[in-house]
């Protein structure tokens, strides 16, 4: 399995192994700002996605805090056909500290390693969620238009090689 090491956070391909400690992680206030409605819909989207990452449609990491080696959060890249291919979340407890920055730098590097002839990737972020908006351009991502998202208004988020 494929570990790639910041100095506060490594990543690596999510597996079955951590589905429980994604849950654990995944609290009411993330699933509040993701727009989802119960840990039962974000098991069975992981399940989902674990299943596709096996047949290479999609790229999920998990994101774990180096000094207690334990699950913070994750970062997916969909496959292009998504409005929006990332797909991300971090407990709140690590916010404000960079660790998105350093796991978001970590896999993108690696995305674009492994899909050289792919030149960007889109995220969709909710006009009310500042902070992921904040975290995303401050990794190097630009804002570009403002679209219509399935809940209220969303920027759309491209981010370079």
């Amino acid at each position: 399995m494929n570990i790639l090491v910041a100095d506060r956070v490594y990543v690596k391909e999510l597996s079955t192994e951590y589905v429980q400690d994604y849950l654990d992680m995944f609290s009411t206030t993330v699933q509040k700002i993701l727009g989802v409605s119960s840990l039962w819909n974000e098991f069975e989207y992981l399940h989902c996605q674990l299943k596709k990452q096996k047949e290479g449609k999609t790229f999920l990491y998990g994101i774990f805090e180096k000094s207690q080696d334990h699950l913070i959060g994750s970062i997916e890249i969909r496959s292009i056909e998504h409005r929006g291919q990332l797909y991300t979340w971090m407990h709140e407890d690590y916010w404000g500290k960079g660790l998105f920055q350093d796991a978001f730098a970590l896999v993108r590097s690696d995305y674009f390693s492994k899909n050289k002839q792919i030149t960007e990737f889109t995220a969709r972020v909710d006009v009310s969620n500042n902070a992921s908006l904040k975290a995303l351009l401050k990794a190097g991502c630009k804002s570009v238009r403002m679209c219509k998202g399935p809940r209220e208004n969303q920027h759309e988020i491209i981010c370079y090689r």
